[in-house]
């Protein structure tokens, strides 16, 4: 089996090829960046240099592909619409297409719990409902998964919805807060909110089962692992690693500093980015039980020790010795 992949020199996009590669599939790819197809060719990938919004470039790239996995996407707190809504949604419009004109049967798109925004229902499932919550992540997502949903029955397509995605070289939940961190205490808006991990490996496992041809996946599903955490204690376990405390200021004062600090001459660093704050008040869990159910999707890393090598990685880097094995 041949599987395409893109953003495949990305962080997630590097573990969903390994994990094909390990099984024994071809795997080929598209990234942005030139470096990371020069990384990823290492694991034995055919990666191209090219953007996803350039057909051309797909359809090169993904001749002769059984599946494909689409992982590329802008992962933003915030930002320009426009860019957000071109790559994330536009993109994703490319790749549709792409695997129309190829007859490729079948399509794995990596969407996002945030399309239920920053306010759900505890234990939420993937009936929603979602919320773009004026947030273009959120809701370029939201876009992302109509354009999947309007592909012919020819085409199986599955849309993924992972929780917060952790594991050697995540940039929001591993790098952005230890490094953060090495500068001072780090901050969150309080001690109630929650994450809800997904280690990459399991994402990946998922994403090529979900390309295999007997795979039952079909529609929308929610991935998260079976623990669910305040985002203080998540934290707070980065903070130590590093000899660093964490502390809570509500959101409502770091709106507040973040206004003034914006209108002062002699601006301060606050750890924390001010589109960052909602997405870390949100105030529950997502269900993952249709995945449990339909696709037994059962997590095989143990979380404790996942976190602990994750941010070991970060901290004494071992050459990502991780997808080597």
């Amino acid at each position: 089996m041949k599987i395409g992949i893109t953003g495949v020199g990305g962080f997630i996009g590097q573990f969903v090829a390994h994990e094909g590669i390990r099984r024994g599939y071809e795997v080929v790819g598209v990234d942005v960046s030139e470096e990371a197809c020069k990384r990823v060719s290492e694991l034995g990938v055919s990666a191209s240099q090219g953007d996803i919004r350039d057909k051309a470039t797909l359809m090169r790239s993904f001749t002769g592909c059984d599946a494909v996995v689409h992982t590329a996407a802008l992962v933003v707190e915030g930002g320009d619409w426009e860019t957000v809504r071109s790559v994330n949604v536009g993109g994703t419009v490319r790749v549709l297409s792409t695997c129309k004109a190829l007859t490729i049967p079948r399509l794995v798109h990596l969407s996002s719990v945030m399309v239920y925004g920053f306010s759900f229902p505890d234990g939420v499932t993937e009936s929603g409902p979602l919320r773009g919550e004026n947030n273009p992540y959120c809701q370029t997502k939201i876009e992302s998964e109509a354009v999947i949903r309007s592909a012919p029955d020819s085409l199986c397509t599955v849309i993924f919805r992972p929780g917060d995605v952790y594991g050697p070289g995540s940039v929001p939940w591993i790098i952005r807060p230890l490094e953060l961190a090495k500068r001072g205490p780090l901050v969150v808006p309080d001690r109630s909110s929650f994450i809800n991990p997904l280690h990459v490996e399991h994402l990946a496992a998922a994403c090529i089962d979900a390309c295999e041809p007997r795979s039952p996946a079909m529609g929308a599903y929610n991935l998260v692992d079976d623990v669910a955490l305040p985002c203080f204690d998540y934290f707070s376990r980065l903070g130590k690693a590093v000899n660093q405390s964490t502390y809570v200021v509500p959101a409502p004062i770091l709106r507040m500093l973040f206004g003034l600090n914006s209108r002062s001459p002699r601006r301060w660093r606050l750890n924390i980015e001010p589109d960052a704050i909602s997405f870390l008040q949100r105030p529950g869990r997502y269900s993952g039980q249709r995945a449990q159910n339909e696709l037994l999707h059962t997590p095989t890393v143990q979380f404790d020790r996942a976190l602990a090598d994750a941010i070991a990685d970060h901290i004494a880097p071992k050459r990502r010795q991780y997808l080597q094995r």
